[in-house]
């Protein structure tokens, strides 16, 4: 199924067939063997369908057919979108409709969207931005891949539950995966990406592109790459790789053990609940501890106090309270320079782990907004 959306009426489709209090509100214009043209008499959407052996009863209600092609108009004749590539049953789609309306079940829609493969939209050539928020309560029950290419506006897109693929293309875009395996591409401007908010969601890959994006892998072991701008990423509830890339970025993984990698800039990484693997990059870079128990043990693999590293707990604490143990790990780092654990003395637990350790010669730990080095 292909969708091509060129504008004129962002969140054109539910208001093609429903009035503002969820009524089918229907003007049957005319009805012929291949075509049916209908007016939503609030919105003034003119929507076309073609097809084959197209038949109604006495009350206009459809009797047979097949629908191929789907077109919908604004009352000044402009295209706003076009569907093909189905063969929908007209009676199936008429019930469908009814559904929704009398029974808020969204289900018998979305078997029709789903019987005919990959679901395609594409807007790239749009004029006005892509709203997907009236496909929320279709696009659960949706199996196959929808794919979606967006415009150069702000643009909502939405996926189902299959493997998707969703580029906001450039703007300020907002895009929801959805349970499964999701690509998510935000492009340039400040873009919002969340990867799914079941449990039973897969691993998302998610592209920021340029702007300073806010996306949330969620559930699933995903990936997240920031790019440019100054990023705020959040891995979820999985075993993550969260990498910043260009800029000053805020990166946490919350739970699992999960792979964080700063990339350039003066980052804010924080490994979340589990034993985590973190690389600052270059630029002065804030390793953060809640300073609980279930945080874990983070190994950081490039801490560098001349480039302005730094840890940074969370809890109250004095320094003196903290030490520093130094014992060579095999295959940690560079053979013969010890690794530095930073050991909280009140419960005795490992915080961080600095490889390559031995060869700093500051080790900054920031409590509150004091920084105390604790090799002095």
């Amino acid at each position: 199924m292909l969708l091509n959306y060129y504008g004129f009426y962002p969140g054109f489709l539910a208001d093609a067939f429903f009035n503002e209090f969820g009524e089918v509100n229907l003007d049957i214009l005319s009805v012929s063997s291949t075509q049916a043209v209908l007016e939503q008499l609030d919105s003034g959407i003119i929507t076309t369908l073609t097809g084959t052996n197209f038949a109604v009863d006495g009350t206009g209600s459809p009797t047979g057919g097949t629908i191929t092609g789907i077109s919908f108009e604004t009352s000044g004749s402009n295209t706003i979108a076009e569907i093909s590539g189905i063969s929908w049953s007209l009676v199936a789609f008429d019930e469908a409709l009814a559904a929704l309306e009398e029974d808020d079940n969204p289900v018998p829609m979305s078997d029709l969207f789903d019987s005919s493969g990959a679901i395609t939209v594409d807007a790239s050539t749009a004029n006005q931005p892509l709203d997907m928020t009236d496909w929320e309560d279709l696009l659960p029950f949706i199996n196959n891949s929808v794919n979606v290419t967006g415009t150069n506006s702000s643009d909502d897109i939405l996926g189902g539950a299959g493997r998707d693929s969703l580029d906001g293309g450039d703007g300020f875009d907002f895009i929801f995966g959805g349970n499964g395996q999701d690509t998510l591409i935000g492009g340039a401007g400040d873009d919002e990406m969340i990867g799914g908010d079941s449990e039973n969601d897969l691993r998302d890959v998610m592209y920021g592109g340029d702007g300073a994006d806010y996306m949330d892998g969620n559930y699933g072991n995903d990936e997240l790459r920031g790019d440019a701008g100054n990023d705020t990423l959040i891995g979820g509830f999985g075993a993550d790789t969260v990498l910043g890339g260009d800029g000053d970025d805020n990166l946490t993984a919350q739970a699992w053990g999960d792979l964080l990698f700063g990339g350039d800039g003066n980052d804010f990484i924080n490994g979340g609940f589990g034993y985590d693997r973190v690389n600052g990059g270059t630029g002065a870079d804030a390793f953060f501890h809640l300073g609980v128990a279930g945080h874990g043990s983070d190994w950081i693999q490039d801490f560098d106090s001349v480039e302005g590293d730094y840890l940074l707990y969370g809890g109250t604490a004095t320094a003196d309270q903290f030490q520093i143990n130094y014992a060579d790990t095999e295959n940690a780092g560079e053979a013969g320079i010890s690794e530095a654990f930073i050991i909280y003395r009140p419960t005795g637990q490992i915080l961080w782990a600095l490889v390559d350790g031995g060869g700093q010669e500051e080790i900054n730990l920031m409590i509150g907004s004091t920084l105390y080095d604790l090799m002095a």
